[in-house]
């Protein structure tokens, strides 16, 4: 059902919205606890849910990428590792850059997105418990497989260099709360480095490292900073 020459043009578009919709379904458990003022039974099944949810989509991503002539069994070797470091400085600046600029021109010392998730964070224990696990190490994986892997692999030809990259990045900030175009650009150029990676090493792995990287300082800041 998934090979990639037997999808025609609309069923991918139907399937990567599929995809899109998952990443917002698997949110919801959160809604059930966020109000939550102490750890009760019901907070703490709704976090497991979230948890559970959670898998369920990386797993049906994967699946779909796997079945879209996806590579998943490709080892990350020492260049890539270094790849992913300069990849991640690379981006420090371009963000040290738009964070003064967000700040110059639109007063604003921390994106919507971020806004939103120390909000969330600051909730009760089972939403910074559940939401660090998912930030950390299941969004990375859940992201990267539908916005690089099953994106570029369903509407791009292996030739396609920087045109999937550019969307991919695009595609990925409307997809993160952006009240400015600084901050919009910011998530825009996350997820084109991003894409860059995926694209320039053929292995998922590499991008989902950086994204792990990313999002493991980012919760680490938001948390003590």
């Amino acid at each position: 059902m998934f090979k990639k020459n037997k999808l025609d043009f609309f069923s991918k578009i139907i399937i990567f919205v599929l995809m899109i919709m998952l990443i917002q379904v698997v949110q919801i458990p959160i809604l059930f606890i966020v109000n939550s003022k102490a750890i009760n039974l019901e907070s703490i099944l709704f976090g497991l849910l979230y948890i559970i949810l959670f898998v369920i989509g990386i797993w049906i991503s994967l699946y779909v990428f796997k079945h879209n002539d996806g590579k998943l069994n490709l080892k990350l070797k020492l260049n890539h590792y270094v790849m992913v470091l300069v990849a991640y400085f690379s981006f420090m600046i371009v963000q040290i850059i738009l964070n003064t600029l967000n700040y110059s021109f639109f007063n604003e010392t921390s994106t919507a997105n971020n806004q939103s998730i120390e909000t969330l964070l600051g909730s009760n224990q089972i939403v910074l418990i559940v939401m660090m696990i998912s930030m950390i190490f299941l969004s990375p994986i859940l992201e990267e497989t539908i916005f690089r892997g099953i994106f570029i692999n369903f509407f791009f030809k292996p030739t396609q260099f920087y045109l999937p990259i550019i969307l991919s990045g695009f595609l990925f900030s409307l997809f993160h709360q952006s009240d400015t175009i600084i901050s919009f650009l910011m998530y825009a150029c996350l997820g084109s480095i991003l894409a860059y990676l995926y694209k320039k090493t053929g292995n998922l792995k590499v991008s989902i490292l950086l994204h792990f990287v990313n999002n493991l300082i980012a919760g680490i800041i938001l948390i003590f900073g």
